[in-house]
């Protein structure tokens, strides 16, 4: 995997994560379809009376779910219904002969690599969502992707992304009507002039190497969006979307059980110092290849999303409240306090929301007793974690060089943003300036460097005030799209609300932690538009 030369999180020799012992740097890696009028020929031939004629991007006679994004995307690719060459047989065929012709075993491997790649080209052409939901169960089981990411040269993540969007490009370049495919959202759009403004911001920077990395992996994990935008176009899509973030949650949950509970470590780890310890505890990351503190963050999303489908599917009630429950028992032990804080932020929003319910009484006591069974999975140093909180308001006087380091991160993150409003540092140069003489006397500042641990002040100081506002108007514009769909009564609605509570949860968690190039945020921020614009469409 490759790897960046400061972390995520933290140093270049690493740390461990928001606990009073350490920091914690962390470590990654890193369409609907157009139809297609070719017009008739002079000829008759009864395959072509048979087809049924297009008549202004629509099949005459056919239902609405005739019309979904799947369904049209088979529809542009036949164009007319008469068969024809297809590009990615032709394709096929010409890997087939490459195969032939190799000779030696590099040239073996490669055509049958390239073969394996046609092939999965071949099937995300079929099935656009079917790449966007692999990419969003990989997104939090990024560590147990790494067991077979260290038999493979290239990421599965990367190469992933990769066909899935050379299947969407092909699917667009072939087809040219636009039935079952949503007009951008805001969101998106915001997200897209974002990546531009990044990508400007890097060219303007006298950063240059130093921030070239921070810069692909933002950019890369900012073509989630079009790609989740352009691949679930359905309800059944989203509805599997939705029930993946909860499973995964509730699956990385399960592995930190294991390893806090009973030893055992399922997963590799990434860098021995992510898995940070304090006072003698080990702290898990559970499925993810984050640090412990951003797993945890993520696992808080999985939890609030089963949480609100457990209120709003009653079909489905048992097993979203199976993984609630696995998330809500994995938390603690991964003795984060951000998270802890996030998820209760969300519940009380929820609590907020549903405060009318006839059931609402209900439900808070359901909450009490929940909380009450939790207590025995709470580590002793979590709420230690918590005590040293109140040392901030006993003049500053505290062990907790985690505290100090917060307060230092904020206050040169605002310096470096008054200094260039504007344009910002560059992606990539907040870890620069923390580590440059300029601020060596900064409480608790360490000699190597580290990232802001507040992604929207250091999104502000990277990018500046134009970069700050695209990036918050994507993401409050996701929030307040899902929360206003959520206010109906269907499963479109059930969706929304699922998703906007979760956005939620990630939005206060990255007050935290530098969260701007987190997968799971712009997943989110994708899902949230989707599950808006599906609402809209068929609130049923």
């Amino acid at each position: 995997m490759r790897r960046r030369p400061f972390g995520r999180h933290g140093t270049a020799a690493g740390g461990g994560s928001d606990g009073p012992g350490s920091d914690g740097p962390g470590s990654r890696g890193g369409a609907d379809g157009r139809g297609t009028d070719k017009g008739g020929t002079d000829g008759y031939d009864a395959q072509a009376a048979a087809a049924p004629r297009r008549v202004g991007g629509r099949v005459p006679g056919a239902g609405p779910a005739d019309h979904r994004f799947g369904t049209v995307i088979a529809v542009g690719l036949t164009g007319d219904g008469r068969p024809h060459r297809s590009g990615a047989g032709t394709l096929l065929g010409a890997l087939g002969l490459a195969g032939l012709a190799a000779t030696g075993q590099t040239a073996i491997l490669l055509a049958l690599g390239l073969a394996a790649g046609a092939g999965l080209l071949a099937v995300l052409i079929a099935a656009p969502g079917a790449g966007a939901l692999a990419l969003i169960a990989m997104a939090q089981l990024d560590g147990v992707v790494e067991i077979a990411n260290r038999a493979s040269p290239v990421s599965l993540f990367k190469l992933l992304s990769a066909a899935t969007l050379a299947a969407l490009a092909l699917l667009l370049a072939r087809t040219k009507a636009r039935t079952g495919r949503p007009a951008p959202s805001g969101p998106v759009v915001l997200s897209l002039f974002f990546a531009l403004w990044v990508a400007l911001t890097h060219f303007l920077s006298p950063m240059g190497a130093a921030g070239r990395e921070q810069t692909i992996d933002l950019l890369s994990t900012l073509l989630l969006v079009p790609i989740i935008a352009l691949s679930l176009g359905t309800a059944r899509d989203l509805d599997r979307a939705v029930l993946i973030l909860a499973a995964s949650g509730a699956i990385s949950a399960l592995l930190v059980l294991l390893e806090a509970k009973g030893g055992i470590r399922l997963t590799p780890v990434i860098d021995a110092q992510d898995i940070a310890d304090w006072r003698g505890e080990i702290r898990s990351s559970g499925g993810s290849a984050e640090n412990p503190t951003t797993a945890a963050q993520l696992i808080a999303v999985s939890f609030m999303v089963a949480v609100v489908m457990a209120l709003r599917d009653p079909a489905r009630r048992w097993l979203w409240a199976a993984l609630a429950g696995l998330c809500l028992m994995g938390l603690p032990l991964m003795g984060a306090r951000s998270a802890i804080l996030a998820t209760g932020t969300g519940l009380a929003l929820l609590a907020w929301r549903y405060r009318r319910h006839p059931r609402f009484p209900l439900a808070m006591a359901a909450c009490v007793a929940g909380g009450l069974a939790l207590l025995p999975f709470v580590p002793a140093s979590l709420w230690e974690r918590f005590d040293v909180l109140g040392d901030l308001f006993d003049g500053g006087n505290t062990s907790d060089r985690t505290l100090l380091r917060r307060i230092s991160y904020n206050l040169i993150g605002l310096d470096l943003l008054s200094q260039n409003p504007v344009f910002g540092t560059g992606p990539g140069g907040f870890p620069q300036h923390y580590a440059g003489a300029d601020y060596r006397w900064y409480p608790g500042r360490e000699l190597m460097p580290r990232r802001l641990h507040n992604a929207y002040l250091e999104v502000a100081a990277e990018t500046g005030l134009v970069g700050l506002g695209l990036f918050l108007g994507a993401l409050g514009g996701a929030v307040t799209m899902a929360l206003r769909a959520a206010r109906g009564m269907g499963a479109a609605a059930a969706r929304a609300s699922a998703l906007g509570h979760a956005l939620v949860v990630f939005l206060v968690a990255s007050l935290f932690m530098p969260n701007e190039d987190i997968k799971y945020l712009w997943i989110l921020v994708a899902l949230c538009a989707k599950a808006a614009w599906l609402a809209r469409k068929d609130p049923a």
